[in-house]
């Protein structure tokens, strides 16, 4: 009985290390997620955890990256920040049906783009300034861009300026200006259009070329701008370098409640819509069929 008992101690210990070794066999290493991260490029999926300038290191081709909680982007004190290579051609940073947000963290001086063949796309994104405050020239405190730029449904609550010969497109985007002294956007250089966008808060959008850049065409049309304490909806500063072919087109917009243009620091302008530094007779100024109230 006792030799029974011995032989049937063995056999279960053997049964358990052998259970225990397959199911330990059987299981796979989970990913860590991180940040909530992934990126998909050519239909595979990978997870990550660093900022978006780690994602893009070594990527070719069309990538997209969804972003699923909060995500970084670190910025640089260079004028130019670069992300990727050359083998990019499209970078998509989607946010999703819940806009993630995404911070932008660093010196703050740097024009975030990819190389000039590539087109770089923010979609149903939230986007913070959590940049530092250095001497970055006449635009401090805005998170800058440049290149080719796509922004779809994007709430954009921190000043962005557009420089580098920017050429960007915004559709179904919300701006609120909350800084007394900034502008929802500032176009310095390229060409930038908006289209179904909505600007609120202190100011709307600024035109001004800064340095020797120079503006070729801003279109603005179907936008709304409500309640801007500040200034007009536009803001038009110096536009000097090429004058004659610079286009700025404001069509079917609706103009609420914005400040008056000031008439002691502008050498024209109309109420609500617009005050200019620089002759609107030295450039191409159009304006369709706004409503003004």
């Amino acid at each position: 009985m006792k030799k029974l008992k011995k032989l049937l101690a063995l056999a279960l210990a053997i049964l358990s290390c052998a259970i225990l070794f397959s199911a330990c066999g059987d299981e796979k290493e989970k990913p860590s997620t991180g940040n909530g991260t992934q990126t998909e490029q050519d239909g595979s999926t990978a997870t990550v955890a660093t900022t978006i300038n780690a994602i893009l290191e070594g990527k070719t081709g069309d990538v997209s990256i969804s972003v699923k909680t909060l995500t970084k982007l670190n910025t640089s004190s260079n004028q130019t920040l670069t992300l990727g290579s050359s083998a990019l051609q499209t970078v998509v940073i989607n946010g999703g049906a819940n806009g993630a947000m995404l911070e932008f963290t660093g010196a703050g001086a740097s024009a975030v783009q990819v190389h000039e063949n590539a087109t770089l796309v923010f979609k149903n994104l939230t986007l913070k300034d959590s940049t530092a405050v250095a001497s970055q020239g006449y635009s401090t405190g805005y998170i800058k861009f440049g290149g080719k730029l796509r922004f779809e449904n994007c709430k954009i609550y921190d000043g962005i300026a557009l420089k580098n010969n920017a050429n960007a497109e915004f559709k179904d985007c919300d701006f609120r200006s909350s800084n007394a002294s900034k502008y929802a956007v500032w176009v310095s250089s390229g060409n930038v259009s908006f289209k179904d966008c909505t600007f609120t808060g202190t100011r709307g959008i600024k035109i001004h070329e800064e340095y020797n850049s120079d503006i070729v065409s801003v279109s603005i049309e179907d936008c709304e701008f409500e309640n801007l304490t500040k200034n007009p909806a536009l803001a038009i500063g110096d536009i000097r370098i090429d004058p004659e072919n610079t286009t700025v087109s404001l069509k079917n917009c609706s103009i609420k409640n914005c400040a008056d243009w000031d008439q002691v620091g502008s050498l024209e302008g109309i109420d609500g819509v617009y005050e200019s530094d620089t002759p609107t007779e030295n450039f191409i100024f159009i304006q369709e069929n706004n409503q003004i109230n």
